[in-house]
C-alpha cells in the first residue's frame, strides 16, 4: 500500500472510529444504539498513473450500530457502508463507476477493525473487473494488516489495470 492509499485508509478508519465513538447516550444492554443512515459525498485522489491521476467521486451511506455490555461498556461497533465510486481520469475525464456494500466491524478494546464485503468494484464491458477489492481485511489504526483474504487491489496499491482502463 503506497503512502496515499495508506493515508486514505487511515483517514477512513479514523473518521469511522470518531463518528462511531461520537457522543451517545448510555445504552441499554438489550440492543444496539443505531445512528444513521449518514450520507457522505466527496472526491479523493486515489492513484497517480504518471500522465494522469485518478480521482474517486464517491457517494456513501453508512449506518453505525454500537453494542454495549451489561455494564454500559462499548464492546463492538458495526458500520454498514454502501454507495458508488466513479473513478475519473484527471486529464481526459474518462470515467468508470461501480457500486459497493461492505461492513466495517470495529473492536474498540483491541483497537482493530475489519472491512468485509465489496470495498470497491469497477468493471468494464468486455474486459471484466479492472479494479476489485473484496473479501476481508483486518487492520489497526496504524495500518498494520493482521489478516487478508480475497483480492485487495485498493488496499494493496495495485492500480495497473485501472490506469490502463482509464488511459
Amino acid at each position: 500500500m503506497n503512502t496515499r492509499q495508506m493515508r486514505r485508509f487511515l483517514l477512513s478508519f479514523i473518521l469511522t472510529s470518531l463518528v462511531a465513538l461520537a457522543s451517545f447516550s448510555v445504552a441499554l444492554a438489550d440492543g444496539p444504539v443505531v445512528e444513521g443512515p449518514i450520507h457522505l459525498e466527496g472526491t479523493v485522489l486515489i492513484a497517480d498513473c504518471g500522465t494522469f491521476q485518478i480521482n474517486d467521486n464517491y457517494a456513501q451511506d453508512q449506518t453505525i450500530k454500537r453494542f454495549f455490555d451489561e455494564t454500559g461498556s462499548l464492546y463492538k461497533i458495526i458500520v454498514e457502508l454502501s454507495g458508488t465510486d466513479t473513478l475519473v481520469n484527471s486529464v481526459t475525464g474518462k470515467a468508470y463507476s461501480g457500486s459497493y456494500h461492505s461492513t466495517r466491524i470495529i473492536d474498540p478494546v483491541l483497537r482493530r477493525g475489519s472491512y468485509n464485503g465489496v470495498v470497491v468494484r469497477i468493471t468494464v464491458s468486455g474486459e471484466g473487473a479492472v479494479f476489485l477489492d473484496v473479501g476481508r481485511i483486518v487492520s489497526d489504526r496504524e495500518g498494520n494488516v493482521y489478516f487478508e483474504a480475497g483480492p485487495h487491489q485498493y488496499f494493496d496499491g495495485d492500480f495497473d489495470e485501472l490506469c490502463a482502463a482509464l488511459a
